[in-house]
């Protein structure tokens, strides 16, 4: 199943002004964006955090050199203990080989987490400047700003927490700040803001230029990795695939099938009908292939009307000698193309691992032998190495 990038809940209007503002990404790419997004943020988080506990500090030791009353930041350390337990998470979290799911839960933590911790910070920012009685009484709005902007730039990938921490983070002590009438504070407010609305200008180009460098990456790996005609993985990318299943296998004691699927008839279907009619088939024998193999085997097409499967052994589960029985059955039904019918017929030679071999080549070379063993025997058939090793004695 697809991952779903975290997207809170949110009023329908304001659903509709941030689709408009930046639109959602295109589903194939979900994972990609996500991994990214973790990728970009887990070296920066850390970092973040450490300065937010200094700022904090910082802040802490200002108000207690002016005498203020423990009662009024006292509840500062818990902000400061908070980062300190985010800072050693994500210092001590992979970014590597995690599964999707995991990391979107990590980033909604980061979500809600980073919202909800300029809120607090920017609520006493703003009390503390409006009750006056510091001498330093813009100290605490400069830092949270400049902390505000930081925590915006790096979580930029992170579309809501990155706008989100702008906007509590500048807009209720700017407010403040513009309505206590002091010139200074005044112009503060309004650099403050103006800057923000430029980061949240910065941060929407951003995200579409983000969703369109995964795209774009997504493509060039779909046009490197799959077959034109058909959209089944072509012979390169097939061969990696079952190279690596047979790695697993070997270390977990499994075994890998191989099977070579060749059309019968092929060439005068071509040669009779034209190759657009020949190229529908092909996509045909794709489609029914993939759809009979099943959910975990891999398709590939090789080249012309050549097809490779790879099969894992299913514990309980049909022989494979009966689950490729029944794909060239089902692969052998007349296919209607424009207003013709035309006969499907195709021969397949399978060989596995470790008894057939245990590298890619070998097997290869095994499932060809078994394939033309099949259509010697009369085509329209799926026949095993082992069966061949048997007409052979």
């Amino acid at each position: 199943m697809r991952s779903t990038p975290f997207t809170p809940r949110l009023p329908a209007w304001v659903g509709q002004w941030a689709s408009r503002c930046s639109p959602a990404p295109p589903p194939e790419v979900t994972d990609s964006l996500v991994a990214f997004q973790f990728t970009s943020i887990h070296r920066q988080i850390p970092t973040l955090h450490l300065a937010a506990l200094i700022n904090i500090v910082l802040v802490d030791y200002v108000l207690w050199h002016q005498h203020v009353p423990l009662r009024y930041y006292g509840w500062t350390a818990a902000v400061a203990l908070f980062s300190l337990c985010r800072m050693v998470m994500w210092h001590r979290r992979r970014a590597a080989g995690t599964d999707p799911a995991a990391l979107i839960r990590f980033l909604r933590g980061t979500n809600i987490a980073a919202t909800g911790s300029v809120a607090l910070v920017s609520l006493f920012s703003a009390v503390s400047y409006a009750s006056g009685g510091l001498d330093f009484p813009l100290l605490i709005p400069i830092s949270l700003a400049l902390g505000t902007f930081s925590i915006a730039h790096c979580l930029a990938p992170l579309r809501f927490a990155s706008i989100a921490a702008l906007l509590v983070g500048i807009v209720p002590t700017a407010a403040v700040m513009f309505a206590s009438g002091d010139f200074m504070a005044m112009v503060l407010a309004v650099s403050m803001t103006s800057v923000a609305l430029l980061k949240i200008g910065f941060l929407r180009d951003y995200h579409r230029q983000m969703i369109a460098m995964l795209a774009l990456h997504h493509r060039v790996e779909t046009l490197a990795n799959a077959d034109t005609l058909t959209g089944l993985a072509n012979r390169r990318a097939a061969c990696e695939a079952i190279e690596t299943a047979l790695a697993h296998a070997e270390t977990r004691g499994e075994s890998v099938t191989v099977a070579l699927v060749d059309l019968d008839g092929f060439k005068g279907i071509n040669d009779t009908h034209g190759h657009h009619v020949g190229d529908a088939l092909l996509r045909i024998v794709g489609e029914r292939l993939t759809a009979h193999a099943g959910p975990c085997a891999l398709v590939g097409r090789l080249g012309g009307d050549e097809f490779v499967l790879m099969l894992r052994e299913e514990p309980g589960g049909l022989s494979v000698d009966a689950r490729l029985t029944w794909v060239i059955a089902r692969l052998c039904q007349p296919a209607r193309i424009e207003e013709l019918t035309l006969p499907v017929s195709g021969s397949l030679g399978f060989a596995s691992s470790p008894a057939d071999g245990r590298d890619l080549d070998t097997l290869l070379r095994a499932a060809d032998e078994a394939l033309y063993a099949a259509k010697r025997s009369g085509k329209g058939r799926a026949l095993g190495q082992e069966a061949v090793r048997r007409q052979a004695a």
